[in-house]
């Protein structure tokens, strides 16, 4: 069977979009399970974070599957775009992860001196 270069560009084309929904979804799925665990845990360093979220994922009865076998590479991916974002900050000398105005926040950025 032969396939048309439009048609098969179209292929491509929808594959590509239902990578970066996946990727979205996974993306936004971990997000907010990350600002949940840093709203009940202020302060808390990386890896207590990455086991919080994946126990948070797994205990998710709608979560997919996929989304509850997250690793921690794509946690911290998924944290330092937060970061990036403004979302939540990192004392990196602390390991100790926050959410921007909130007390604890204020108090860690006071104890730095920053």
């Amino acid at each position: 069977m032969k396939v048309s270069h439009d048609r098969l560009r179209k292929i491509i084309k929808e594959e590509v979009l239902r990578e970066m929904s996946f990727m979205s979804d996974q993306h936004g799925v971990v997000g907010d399970s990350i600002l949940l665990i840093l709203n009940s845990s202020p302060g808390i360093d990386g890896m207590s974070l990455v086991a919080a979220v994946q126990a948070d994922l797994q205990s998710n009865p709608g979560a997919e599957e996929y989304v509850k076998t997250v690793g921690a590479d794509e946690i911290f991916a998924v944290a330092d775009d937060l970061q990036g974002t403004g979302a939540v900050w990192l004392d990196e000398e602390e390991d100790a992860w926050y959410i921007p105005g909130t007390a604890e926040y204020e108090g860690a950025v006071a104890a730095r001196g920053t």
